[in-house]
């Protein structure tokens, strides 16, 4: 048996605005976000992309994106591995 803490996050504040929690190997806090509300901000940003004619804001918000789309493919994998249904219905927002 190791005698190393074992990594638990502390929540500092839970309510219905989003949660902020402490890490024990983080020297600040986090923000948590839902997966709906990721999924519907990546939608949003996708929409913008969009809407945007070729410029360097286009370039910053595909890059944005990115980030996005990866936060959201990690999200979907958890799910998945922890046997959870995913907070969203329908579409699919892919750039």
């Amino acid at each position: 048996m190791s005698d190393e803490a074992p990594d638990v996050a502390e929540i500092l504040v839970a309510d219905a605005a989003g949660s902020f929690v402490q890490l024990p190997f983080r020297r600040f806090p986090s923000m948590t976000i839902q997966g709906d509300a990721l999924h519907r901000v990546y939608g949003d940003l996708l929409r913008v992309y969009r809407m945007l004619p070729a410029s360097d804001a286009r370039s910053e918000v595909k890059a944005l994106l990115g980030d996005f789309r990866r936060a959201v493919a990690a999200y979907k994998l958890i799910c998945r591995r922890q046997g959870m249904p995913l907070p969203w219905h329908g579409g699919r927002a892919e750039l």
